[in-house]
């Protein structure tokens, strides 16, 4: 018995854009963790959730990593 696997195309437009974690967005996230920013202030001012900051492995270290 195969199982058939369904391949989901996040190109056709539809659903929510993923956000990109450039350097110079987890830049501003070390800084605004240095100024004692939360998680959910910071998301607020990139333009993100709480939620992927916490999913997102890069974003977690840069908001550790401020020191």
């Amino acid at each position: 018995m195969g199982k058939d696997i369904l391949v989901i195309d996040k190109k056709d437009g539809r659903g929510r854009p993923i956000f990109d974690f450039t350097p110079k967005i987890l830049d501003q996230i070390k800084e605004l963790a240095s100024y004692m920013c939360s998680k959910q202030e910071i998301g607020r001012i990139i333009g993100c959730s709480e939620s992927t900051i916490q999913r997102n492995q890069l974003a977690q270290e840069a908001y550790r990593d401020w020191e």
